[in-house]
């Protein structure tokens, strides 16, 4: 049985937000000096991109017809918005 791209995208929104949770109130020096939390970021950062690889490039733009998946949660996907600014 195969996975829609729903269950793709949750996945990515579930990495997202545990990167969000693991990263709160860290700077970049202070990750970078927390081997386990660089670890989880990383290991969160590749289900991410595993699931963006199932996940059609269309999806979420009008006139796909994917349904069950709202615009707006295509749009809090979006690294730049989503992920914390001590990664970048």
């Amino acid at each position: 049985m195969s996975r829609d791209e729903a269950a793709y995208v949750a996945d990515m929104v579930e990495a997202c937000s545990r990167v969000k949770e693991y990263t709160a109130g860290l700077d970049a020096a202070a990750l970078r000096a927390d081997r386990r939390t660089v670890d989880a970021v990383v290991r969160n950062l590749e289900v991410l991109g595993e699931a963006a690889k199932r996940v059609s490039s269309d999806l979420g733009r009008e006139g796909y017809g994917a349904t069950n998946v709202a615009p707006p949660t295509w749009q809090s996907i979006r690294m730049s918005s989503v992920l914390p600014p001590v990664l970048w």
